[in-house]
């Protein structure tokens, strides 16, 4: 994603001779931390400075001027930091970081001011980008898990079943009391192209059968 795609097109902007407390209220006003000073150049909005609340606080207020004769170019930022906005996002983070700003304008190739990026909005962006990597390793964990069951699944539902070619096991149905021996039998060779099916090697009662009283 690039720098274009992210920023906010909606920008509060204000000339360099505007005075401080209209840009103290025009701040107010849109609820925005920041104005981005332009001004026109070739006929294309251009981005020259910018200007903070910080600014108002530490330039003015502190200093106790008295506002009533400060313009916004007497307290704004001059050494402005502007991306392009074909910039990608992580490169604009970089630069951020590198300057130590909070928010950059984000111009055109033509120098035409396009909107403004905020350090909260890339931190949003990279939480939701978080939160999608935690949803796939979640579901890839579930489909493995699902694999894993279905795997042993199968394998009990094949226990004590084997090869043909090698011999298997089979379990009959009996009268009670009786064993029976059917154990990795090997397939007889017939002439018929299938093996042969298996046979009983014993049966035997586990003891005899109770005698038939006589009736008199």
């Amino acid at each position: 994603m690039n720098a274009g795609e992210l920023c906010n097109r909606e920008v509060v902007t204000t000339g360099r001779d505007t005075g401080i407390i209209e840009a103290a209220q025009l701040m107010r006003d849109h609820h925005v931390g920041c104005l981005v000073v332009v001004e026109s150049k070739e006929g294309h909005t251009v981005p020259v400075g910018i200007l903070t609340d910080r600014d108002i606080v530490i330039e003015v207020i502190a200093e106790e001027v008295g506002v009533a004769d400060v313009s916004v170019g007497d307290v704004m930022s001059y050494a402005l930091l502007k991306v392009n906005e074909n910039e990608t996002v992580f490169d604009t983070a970089q630069r951020m970081r590198a300057r130590g700003v909070r928010r950059v304008p984000v111009i055109r190739d033509s120098g035409e001011l396009a909107g403004i990026l905020a350090l909260d909005d890339i931190l949003e962006l990279l939480s939701e980008e978080l939160s999608l990597l935690a949803k796939l390793t979640s579901r890839e964990t579930e489909q493995e898990q699902k694999k894993r069951a279905e795997a042993a699944c199968k394998g009990h539902s094949m226990h004590g079943a084997s090869d043909p070619a090698s011999g298997f096991a089979a379990a009959v149905s009996v009268p009670s009391g009786a064993r029976v021996a059917i154990c990795n039998l090997k397939p007889a060779r017939t002439d018929q192209s299938g093996p042969a099916p298996p046979q009983i090697l014993s049966m035997s009662h586990s003891r005899p059968p109770a005698p038939i009283a006589a009736h008199g």
